[in-house]
């Protein structure tokens, strides 16, 4: 399993509180990276290497803007915050 660095720990925390704040279960990338102040691309990268590990999944949807991740916490993700 992967030890968690500071960064992802916090990218973790903040899409919990993004699913409390609005009650959804899954959280766009663009969401993300408007609360973290980071580009989509670099929340993505940082999200694959969370999705590789476990603490996240995934779901890549086609949008004319480019690719775009929905994201949610798994069991693992939602133990690690």
């Amino acid at each position: 399993m992967l030890t968690l660095t500071e960064n992802q720990r916090t990218t973790l925390k903040i899409i919990q509180e993004i699913q409390q704040e609005a009650s959804i279960d899954v959280v766009e990338d663009t969401q993300l990276a408007e609360r973290t102040g980071v580009t989509a691309n670099t929340v993505q990268s940082s999200l694959e290497a969370l999705a590789e590990a476990g603490y996240v999944e995934l779901e890549k949807v086609d949008a004319l803007s480019g690719t775009r991740y929905l994201i949610s916490l798994t069991e693992i993700g939602q133990a690690a915050v």
